[in-house]
């Protein structure tokens, strides 16, 4: 019997159909020992033909589970690296700036050391060409011995206001030279911070340039499993897609579920340990703030009016807005239009706002996503339910999203 024949009386075995040939067939004669056993064999190499083909099912359905997630490593180390370069290219606009207040009071403070050095070159002038005598103060001398006193007092006067304009000039000078230092400080920290910003930015585009690449290539290896997975089921490309549709949807669901149960088997941990320590009079390390500000319910809905605006727009890592947005452009652009205040990255923006368990998050909330505190990737602004808007990765658009994945991390922001 062929591959393909024995493959059909598998998968009749298999799904209880009946293999051509056989169904409905004719009463026939009891074969013979020899044709017993011819039919035996063929129903053994049928039931191993089926063996294999689910086999391969299964194997193919491991490679592209694998693929998918592969192309989430990809666009999670590109969202690694555009954090980056966002920090770079704020730090350089921070160190611009401090450079340039830096050489404007470096000015100043020169402007002023020269003007005292002026006077006091204008002094010396003078008193050289009186020949170091009083000059025009001598006629204090030349009168009654009253005149004398308050003469000898005009003269200390005038010396004390020469060693004055001498101190203040050393002073000036002393001052001028400290602040050009400081502006050469400034310059260096500054072409410091555009060489790693440029380096930043290099290492993000080829992050984003990799992770395109990477998804071009799950793409079509994901097409030719979905279509090797229609042949092996006998069933259309079109008909599998939608199957492998909904097992990725329920597979999401299932991981959603899996860790929103886990973030509240550890909320009731933390708020059982919590309340051990005020028990004992202990202090808790590692527990929830109990001082949360209130949430702004006014600030949060302006924030997800201004997400909601975006919806669709693509998203363009370094991008804040109008046309498109990166994660951290768009809480950050969303907040500032609530007058609210966020720094530019994702995980500046968690040092900047409060920690808020993920069971007590409260729309306008911001939830944050990285393999720990210190290593955040990506950030989404909370809108109930279980829910967040965010701009994903390269090559999606702003959307809807639930909050439930892989690297929640189980603290979430409230902007203050």
């Amino acid at each position: 019997m062929t591959w393909r024949g024995r493959t059909t009386l598998a998968l009749a075995l298999v799904c209880g159909v009946t293999a051509p040939g056989i169904a409905h067939a004719d009463p026939v004669p009891s074969p013979s020992p020899t044709e017993r056993s011819v039919s035996q064999a063929e129903v053994e190499a049928a039931r191993e033909a089926a063996t294999d083909g689910a086999a391969e099912v299964a194997a193919a359905q491991r490679s592209l589970d694998a693929a998918r997630l592969a192309e989430e490593d990809a666009h999670r180390d590109a969202e690694l690296a555009a954090e980056k370069a966002n920090g770079a290219r704020a730090l350089l606009t921070e160190k611009t700036q401090a450079a340039a207040r830096a050489r404007r009071a470096a000015d100043a403070a020169a402007a002023r050391a020269a003007e005292s050095k002026s006077a006091v070159e204008h002094m010396a002038a003078r008193l050289y060409m009186q020949g170091g005598s009083l000059g025009e103060f001598a006629w204090l001398f030349a009168g009654s011995t009253a005149d004398l006193a308050r003469a000898e007092a005009d003269v200390t006067a005038a010396q004390d206001y020469r060693t004055g304009r001498l101190a203040d000039a050393r002073e000036a000078q002393a001052e001028a030279a400290a602040a050009a230092a400081a502006a050469d400080a400034a310059k260096k920290a500054q072409e410091k911070a555009a060489a790693e910003a440029a380096s930043a930015l290099a290492d993000a585009q080829r992050a984003a340039e990799s992770a395109e690449a990477r998804s071009r290539q799950l793409e079509a290896q994901e097409k030719r499993l979905v279509a090797r997975l229609a042949e092996l089921r006998r069933t259309s490309v079109e008909v599998e897609q939608r199957r492998q549709t909904r097992l990725r949807e329920a597979a999401d669901a299932a991981e959603a579920a899996r860790i929103r149960a886990q973030m509240e088997e550890s909320a009731r941990a933390a708020a059982a340990a919590a309340s051990s320590a005020r028990t004992s009079g202990s202090s808790s390390i590692g527990t929830a703030p109990t001082d949360l500000p209130a949430p702004n319910s006014t600030g949060a809905a302006a924030a997800i009016d201004f997400a909601r605006a975006q919806l669709g727009k693509p998203y363009r890592w370094g991008g804040t807005g109008p046309g498109s947005f990166d994660c951290s452009g768009l809480t950050l652009g969303a907040w500032t239009s609530a007058g609210g205040r966020l720094p530019r990255t994702a995980q500046w923006q968690y040092g900047a706002t409060s920690r808020v368990p993920i069971a007590d998050l409260q729309p306008g909330d911001l939830v944050f996503f990285g393999s720990s505190e210190r290593s955040i990737h990506h950030v989404g602004l909370y809108v109930g339910n279980g829910a967040m808007i965010e701009a994903p990765h390269t090559g999606a658009v702003i959307k809807y999203s639930p909050i439930y994945r892989r690297s929640l991390l189980p603290m979430g922001g409230r902007v203050g």
